[in-house]
């Protein structure tokens, strides 16, 4: 008899499952007032068990790893047509690769004041959209942005019956229209949503379901009605929250959806979803979270859906590494988010996942105190010159180690043979150069030209030999480019005039505010195999130019470059693509970062380190951008 009642159960537990799934779960909230049907709707998918244990023991995590072939196979291009042909690749991109790269840390006193800033910081202007999320719930943030990145949204956090006052004024400073609550009134009450429409009018829209997996599935489903999906990234809710994390800003750069499953179950919903949208299924996790036969189930539906697209380590950071390794493979990212690894400290990044798809970054993730080995690995791969720590509590020590082998000067190993190292003489003045003071051109009359000194301030940028620094460099160039121009009738617009520190947004963010019609960035370099570190000298030489998008800024680094090259006896090192550079990715106007010489060079410190051969230098850039926009 008892045997008789629990196959009864389990058929009308099935029944139940199967009516349910069919049920949308996406509704306005007003409706959901106004309809008793839709209110009896709701209440009876709260009151329902799902037939699946969420409880699994923790298997041993007895995985192999995938073979993930890291390589870096993007070049930065170089236009040969003005750069000598046997130095296509030089010392210093085969050894050192330089970038001056700035750790924002946002954080709040709780995760829900973490979750406002990181709103204020990257959607200063507002937002039309909001995502809200209870606060107690990770999972369900890291499903939701895809849809948070699809509508350019926020996430913001919430509880049960509570919306924090910061959390209310945020929503009122954005300005949002359209509210998107995750979850049914369980997770975010009725009470929360009356408060925040009859406090900023805006229509009040919920996707829900009884358990994580239907909520992803409906979260899908609405990506679905408003853009083509083609593949989607399943995790699991079992032992697979932080391998969750890792794939947050993949799939909210891509817009595709994250299915959240058991070890061993999928929820109909979301195999429907899967066979009818998408051609391609990732997993992030072992087999410990993931099982083997629910992949052969999954791939039994879609066309490429088989183990040969799960991603996993033997613990969590090494699956981070591997879903990065995979999806983010040039060796210098746009940026990257790095948030704590420990349970504890996961609810506090929910809102990292949009902010990181906003700036194309991948999520790193570690430990407080400590990097791991795996970890520390990337990081000496990976270069970037944008760093963000979404969440405190992550140790000073770990944070500058972090940024140190992110950023500066890195060296890889190689077999070269070093130079013998001798005693060099501190460098003479040299004789004053030819200085043309008087513009030749007034073809750029009207113009509004951005000139950007780099670095600044706190920020000094590289260091060189005899305690010369980058920064002082910079801007002595800048000043005379910018005179030269305003004298050949151009409308001159500087990041800085004097020891101060812009960031890097702050500069892009004023070019587009002023409309400018061009963009140069002046930098210099450092690097190449040691000759006498003790006095910071290194082997590499010459000057290059870095462009963005456009014709016109590839006509300017050519212009630029050649223009540098008849002024003073260096190495044409070439024209690169610089749209991994965040001043030229973030600026509307055509844009160029130009990296005059190398202030760790013995001869190059001799030209330059002098008040007129910085001005010199100045000139022959604005002789280049001047002859861009001759006729």
């Amino acid at each position: 008899m008892k045997r008789f009642k629990k196959q009864l159960l389990a058929v009308l537990l099935s029944v139940a499952m199967l009516a349910t799934s069919r049920v949308p779960m996406v509704f306005a909230e007003d409706n959901i007032n106004s309809d008793k049907n839709q209110i009896q709707m709701e209440e009876t998918l709260e009151q329902s068990e799902d037939a699946k244990s969420l409880a699994e023991n923790q298997a041993s995590l007895e995985e192999i790893k995938i073979d993930q072939e890291f390589k870096d196979d993007k070049k930065l291009d170089q236009d040969l047509s003005t750069g000598d042909s046997e130095y296509s690749e030089d010392l210093l991109n085969n050894d050192y690769l330089k970038l001056s790269a700035i750790l924002k840390t946002i954080y709040g006193s709780d995760r829900y004041e973490t979750a406002v800033k990181v709103s204020q910081d990257a959607w200063k202007d507002g937002a039309d959209n909001v995502v809200l999320v209870n606060g107690k719930n990770t999972i369900m943030g890291i499903v939701a942005t895809p849809l948070a990145s699809m509508h350019k949204a926020p996430i913001l956090l919430v509880q049960d019956n509570k919306i924090q006052d910061n959390v209310l004024n945020e929503i009122k400073r954005l300005k949002a229209k359209n509210i998107y609550i995750i979850g049914d009134r369980e997770q975010v009450s009725k009470a929360v949503s009356d408060k925040i429409k009859k406090a900023t009018g805006a229509s009040m829209k919920r996707v829900f379901g009884k358990y994580p997996g239907e909520i992803s599935a409906n979260i899908a489903q609405q990506i679905a009605k408003e853009r083509k999906i083609d593949t989607a990234y399943v995790v699991s809710i079992t032992n697979g929250v932080a391998d969750a994390l890792s794939i947050a800003s993949k799939a909210g750069d891509t817009q595709n959806p994250v299915i959240v499953v058991d070890k061993n179950y999928m929820n109909t919903g979301a195999k429907d979803f899967l066979k009818r949208n998408v051609s391609t299924v990732y997993y992030i996790g072992g087999e410990a979270s993931i099982s083997k036969a629910l992949v052969k189930q999954v791939d039994s539906l879609v066309k490429n859906a088989g183990e040969g697209n799960r991603i996993y380590g033997s613990e969590r950071h090494a699956t981070n590494v591997n879903v990065i390794n995979r999806f983010y493979k040039e060796a210098v990212l746009p940026g990257v988010v790095i948030t704590k690894s420990e349970n504890a400290g996961l609810i506090d990044t929910v809102s990292a996942g949009p902010y990181a798809a906003k700036y194309k970054a991948p999520i790193i993730i570690t430990g407080k105190n400590h990097i791991a080995a795996v970890t520390m690995k990337l990081l000496e791969a990976r270069k970037t010159d944008n760093i963000y720590q979404i969440g405190g509590g992550i140790s000073s020590s770990v944070t500058s180690t972090i940024k140190s082998k992110l950023s500066s000067i890195n060296k890889v190993e190689t077999d070269k043979p070093k130079p013998d190292v001798k005693p060099q003489p501190k460098p003479q003045p040299q004789p004053r150069p030819d200085v043309d003071e008087t513009p030749s051109s007034s073809s750029i009359r009207g113009k509004k030209i951005v000139i950007d000194a780099g670095h600044g301030g706190s920020d000094a940028g590289a260091s060189g030999m005899y305690g010369v620094r980058e920064k002082d460099w910079t801007l002595k160039t800048s000043l005379a480019c910018a005179d030269y121009l305003r004298k050949a009738g151009a409308n001159v617009i500087m990041t800085r005039t004097s020891d101060t520190y812009p960031t890097l947004q702050d500069r892009a963010e004023l070019s587009n505010r002023k409309g400018a019609d061009f963009f140069c960035s002046i930098h210099y370099n450092k690097g190449g195999n040691p000759i006498n570190p003790d006095n910071e000298e290194y082997s590499g030489t010459g000057v290059e130019v870095y462009k963005g998008e456009g014709d016109l800024a590839a006509r300017a680094a050519r212009n630029v470059l050649n223009s540098i090259l008849q002024g003073f006896d260096l190495k044409n090192r070439g024209v690169k693509d610089g749209t991994h550079l965040y001043v030229i990715r973030n600026t509307d106007a055509p844009a160029i970062l130009v990296e005059g010489g190398f202030l760790s060079n013995r001869k190059e410190i001799s030209l330059l380190n002098n008040d007129q051969g910085l001005k010199k230098m100045g000139i022959q850039i604005a002789k280049g951008i001047i002859a861009t926009f001759s006729k």
